[in-house]
């Protein structure tokens, strides 16, 4: 699943020639989910992709394949569920057609290196979950502020009635 800044249809036809599932993360929502949910192990350069893959219980791992995916935003929710998260970089493609051969010739090239990478990373990468009781105890501590919120709300909405 890429970062929706650079989901294209390069990036789809190379995933489905490995015979992989392409998620994009401009499907509908429900169609996302429920790809992530169903997956065996997720390769994710999306930081939702990573989140949902987590809160759904399906292994990830994070990539990295252009400078709009920040690291620091990938190790602070990390360090959230108490988990150390390291990106793997992996060569970019770059959006639209090459033009002349040495363009198409580097296309490529970098077409060759990433497939390679994503496949050594299917059978050696270090797919991420974290531990089910440090997941719990995050989702008990914000279904607590959920409900201090409304109650509050409703509090307050009691106190402006006449």
């Amino acid at each position: 699943m890429p970062h929706i800044g650079i989901d294209s249809p390069k990036y789809k036809s190379l995933i489905e020639s490995l015979g992989w599932r392409y998620i994009s993360p401009s499907d509908e929502q429900d169609a996302v989910f429920s790809a992530i949910a169903g997956a065996d192990r997720l390769i994710t350069s999306s930081l939702h992709g990573a989140i949902f893959a987590d809160a759904y219980r399906t292994p990830w791992l994070g990539v990295s394949t252009s400078p709009e995916i920040l690291p620091f935003k990938w190790q602070d929710w990390g360090k959230s569920l108490s988990l150390d998260v390291t990106l793997t970089s992996l060569p970019a493609l770059w959006p639209g057609e090459a033009s002349g051969l040495r363009a198409l010739a580097t296309q490529k090239i970098k077409q060759h290196l990433l497939t390679q990478q994503l496949k050594k990373l299917a059978s050696k990468g270090q797919f991420v979950l974290s531990e089910n009781k440090v997941l719990d105890a995050r989702q008990d501590a914000l279904r607590n502020c959920f409900s201090a919120t409304k109650e509050f709300l409703l509090k307050e909405a009691a106190c402006e009635q006449p």
